[in-house]
Order: C-alpha cells, then structure tokens, then sequence
C-alpha cells in the first residue's frame, strides 16, 4: 500500500474561521466553549522528583 502524502492549504475568511471555531472550538479545547484540561501534573511530579534527587538544588532557610 503505497500511499501518496499530500498537504493541502486552506485559506479562510475571518467569518468562516469563527463559524469552524463556533462549531467545532478554538485549538486547545475538547468541544466548543470546553477548554481541554492541562497535562502538567507528570511533569510537575518529575521536576519535583529530580529536585529531591539532587544534591545541588538550595533550598530556603527557615532561619531569617
């Protein structure tokens, strides 16, 4: 099965760009109006995980 990859362009008016996002959402949510939620949680558990690994990282002082 040798498939062709094509790319296609599209050029939009601003009024069909806002009908596609009425009916569809804007980039970024799950269906229109319902933003998709942030994947930061893995990463925010990693960069914790290497801060408690690390030797190197200075923590504050409780002493003022």
């Amino acid at each position: 099965m040798d498939r062709k990859l094509e790319s296609r362009t599209y050029h939009l008016s601003p009024n069909q760009l806002n009908e596609l996002y009425r009916k569809y959402g804007r980039p970024g949510e799950l269906s229109p109006g319902r933003p998709a939620t942030r994947k930061r949680r893995r990463l925010d558990a990693a960069l914790a995980a290497l801060d408690r690994k690390s030797n190197s990282v200075l923590m504050p002082s409780d002493e003022d």
